[in-house]
């Protein structure tokens, strides 16, 4: 797979690589980047610079985004970004759409990092901590406002297309790691114990394959729409993609260029032996 941009720093400015050898000045300055993304079409790819500047590219133009920018994390279709702006007094979370290219406030009682985006852009999961609360809340932005999703104490890993359901983990009453599925006003499916932090989802989130296990002797398990999670694997089982293929990767959650996870070649490994299955 060839991505169609990438980008190279030259004399302090930031250059766009394209059709593989062609370059062209951006007047975006930049000692380097602290942070780059690449939509999963691999057509969007999204700058964040040692001088916090926040800047996406599409063909061969380059859009300033922010300033004092600290994070950043982009849907897998590139149409939507969500960012982190340190102001001095508060850091405040925001939504950049890259088709029209405006961005909406989100909060600025933003919590902690576990955070999501969902795969089409539109909304965003985070946690919010206002002054005198005891702990965080797990909140959904969609639209132009944010909701309460739980109050529970969660851990987001990702989230389907327009922000319908929640994939989160969090604790029983015994302790024992589960992953959920919440739905945007807080009730929740529980999918299966989960302990290891990887997740391949499919395009629109609304599958996922999770690992669970100890000592390094982990299972696999595939849940679709929220149902408890069926063992795939006694041992770890990665999705085989064509190389024609793009994964796309925001921290330990993996979108996958598949509508259906189920009828599909997977590489298991266990004690490093490695072996294919369909």
């Amino acid at each position: 797979y060839k991505h169609e941009i990438d980008y190279k720093i030259k004399d302090g400015q930031v250059f766009i690589i394209y059709d593989a050898k062609k370059a062209k000045a951006t007047g975006l300055e930049a000692e380097s980047i602290d942070e780059s993304q690449t939509s999963i079409d691999g057509k969007i790819l999204v700058l964040l610079t040692d001088n916090g500047d926040l800047a996406f590219v599409k063909g061969t133009k380059l859009t300033k985004v922010a300033t004092e920018v600290e994070g950043f994390m982009i849907s897998a279709d590139g149409t939507g970004i969500v960012y982190l702006v340190d102001d001095g007094d508060d850091e405040t979370l925001y939504l950049y759409n890259t088709a029209n290219k405006k961005a909406k406030k989100i909060t600025s009682d933003f919590a902690e990092d576990s955070i999501a985006i969902a795969p089409n852009g539109d909304s965003v999961c985070y946690y919010e901590q206002k002054e005198g609360d005891d702990e965080p809340t797990l909140m959904l932005f969609k639209g132009s406002k944010s909701k309460k999703v739980t109050s529970n104490e969660t851990y987001v890993v990702g989230m389907s297309n327009n922000g319908k359901y929640i994939y989160a983990i969090a604790e029983d009453d015994e302790g024992e790691s589960f992953l959920y599925r919440y739905n945007a006003n807080g009730n929740k499916d529980k999918i299966g114990p989960c302990n290891a932090p990887l997740f391949y989802f499919n395009e629109d989130h609304t599958q996922v394959i999770y690992y669970n296990g100890e000592g390094g002797d982990y299972k696999s398990y595939l849940s679709i729409n929220g149902k408890e999670g069926k063992k795939m694997s006694s041992s770890i089982a990665r999705p085989l993609l064509p190389e024609s293929a793009q994964e796309f990767q925001n921290g330990y959650s993996i979108t996958v260029p598949a509508k259906d996870l189920y009828n599909k070649v997977y590489v298991c490994q266990n004690d490093n032996n490695s072996s294919v299955w369909y």
